[in-house]
């Protein structure tokens, strides 16, 4: 069992102990043992602990995945089939693709009725070193009522498990009709309860923020540009989603089982549309990768010899506003930065971008501070770790340059006298209007607090001139304070 898999056990083990199926005290002994054979069995699943696998600066590779085929048909409406839907819409989609984003290349699983085991559907996605694996599905209910596309990412959602288990045991239940299942997927049933325990599994950060960044993506698209009705995106054990190293979703298009959609799903307009939408998400997620990859710059390899000349990004201070942080992990919901799990951690800052909370460390204004942070991160376990340029709180993905006013080498750093008059646990925009009429805002983080400093003066006099006006604005503890070389000294 890797070192990560440990830790996450360490910590996440009263939430797998929350399951209702935990029906007694008596049998609580016996199920702890079945989840930790569970952990082992399927360790080769790639279920946690992965890497960030197929991770790079470009999207170039997709897998498109036609859920059910062949002697599986998936689920069934009045007058339709979900193996025939899906094939159709991953072939569409595959074809926008191809005609509109011609660096990108298209692999299906499958291109005609034909049956696909559920495992060998990833290999397929890993053996091409795809960027993006996206599985295509329809959905069915026991009443007409239920209708809307809906897309998943691996995992598990406490907010509505039940109903993810029943989406994730119908596509599951796949396996039945595989020979070997049973040694192929160490004994995994898809429809007990109790082994869907394994994927309340923290996926690794990259995989696992990825993903849903383009499950919303696709959800968007859905909404705002085919007025389909959207249910969301969740998380739930897929199988066909367990044993991918990328960025990987599960695409419920909609419900064979309402009479409506079934119609609308089965249309030649229907499937166009739906597969525009998927093409479209993967075109915004596809251009929003590659250009915080282009700015970021922010692999740097410890053994990889550093250039005689460093860019101004790494060499320089940021231009005003603009720092480095560096994002080790991100969550659905949001997690105070005080919690216990971030103790080892200095300076933990959050911030909201894609539907997802993400936690960063430090305030840098180089990008060799912030690679340094990234290494210790990287030596405490967050293997995915990676710097972000972050301006007010929010992602930055401009070129930074260099300052207007370099400093000239071997020059030595001027002091300068600012006015710090505000402290925040959390930071506040420096464009808010508290700080309107305020010249010079720029803010520093110390000691578990942002603060706000006002001014650059060159001398004492000159600061404490602009102390006594913010006073009069209403700041009454405004002080002085010394700053050099980007740090305040004594």
């Amino acid at each position: 069992m890797s070192r990560g898999l440990i830790y996450f056990c360490f910590w996440q083990w009263p939430l797998l102990c929350k399951y209702k199926f935990y029906i007694d005290t008596i049998n609580l002994k016996r199920k702890h043992y079945i989840v930790i054979i569970l952990i082992l069995a399927f360790s080769h699943l790639n279920l946690s602990g992965q890497t960030a696998g197929n991770k790079g600066k470009k999207i170039s590779t997709v897998v498109i995945d036609a859920g059910h085929g062949g002697k599986d048909p998936g689920a069934s409406g009045s007058h339709s089939r979900e193996k025939d839907i899906t094939l159709a819409v991953a072939l569409k989609v595959g074809r926008y693709i191809k005609a509109n984003l011609p660096d990108v290349k298209v692999i299906y699983t499958r291109t005609k009725d034909r049956f696909v085991p559920l495992i060998k559907r990833g290999e397929i996605a890993n053996k091409n070193k795809a960027d993006l694996f996206i599985s295509i599905h329809c959905n069915a209910n026991n009443s007409h009522k239920p209708y809307g596309a809906e897309t998943y990412v691996l995992g598990s959602d406490d907010s509505r498990s039940s109903k993810n288990m029943k989406v994730a045991m119908l596509e599951n239940a796949a396996i039945l009709l595989e020979e070997n299942a049973k040694s192929t997927y160490d004994g995994f049933d898809p429809n007990s309860p109790e082994s869907y325990i394994i994927f309340s599994l923290k996926q690794n950060d990259y995989k696992q923020e990825e993903s849903l960044v383009l499950a919303q993506k696709i959800q968007s698209q859905f909404k705002n540009r085919v007025g389909r009705k959207d249910r969301g995106v969740h998380q739930a054990g897929f199988l066909v989603l367990a044993g991918t190293y990328m960025p990987s979703v599960l695409v419920e298009l909609g419900y064979l089982s309402n009479y409506t959609e079934e119609k609308y799903l089965k249309s030649e307009k229907g499937q166009s549309y739906l597969a525009s939408a998927i093409y479209r998400a993967v075109k915004s997620y596809k251009k929003d990768y590659e250009l915080e990859n282009k700015t970021a710059g922010n692999t740097i390899s410890k053994t990889t010899k550093p250039a005689n000349k460093k860019p101004a990004e790494e060499s320089h201070p940021v231009s005003t506003g603009v720092e480095y942080r560096v994002q080790f992990t991100t969550s659905t919901k949001k997690i105070d930065v005080t919690d216990k799990r971030f103790q080892s951690i200095p300076e933990v800052s959050v911030y909201y971008h894609n539907g997802l909370y993400k936690y960063t460390s430090g305030h840098f204004n180089t990008l060799d501070e912030a690679v340094k942070r990234q290494h210790d991160l990287k030596n405490k376990g967050y293997r995915s770790a990676w710097v972000v340029k972050m301006k007010g709180n929010k992602r930055f993905t401009g070129s930074v340059g260099k300052p207007a006013s370099p400093t000239i080498k071997n020059e030595p750093a001027k002091l300068e006298y600012r006015v710090q008059f505000y402290t925040s646990p959390q930071k506040r925009a420096l464009s808010g209007s508290r700080f309107k009429g305020i010249n010079d805002v720029e803010v520093y983080y110390q000691n578990g607090l942002y603060k706000y400093t006002a001014g650059h003066f060159s001398s004492m006099a000159k600061a404490v001139a602009y102390q006594k006006v913010l006073k009069q604005k209403g700041f009454s503890d405004a002080f002085v304070i010394k700053w050099k070389a980007g740090k305040r000294v004594q």
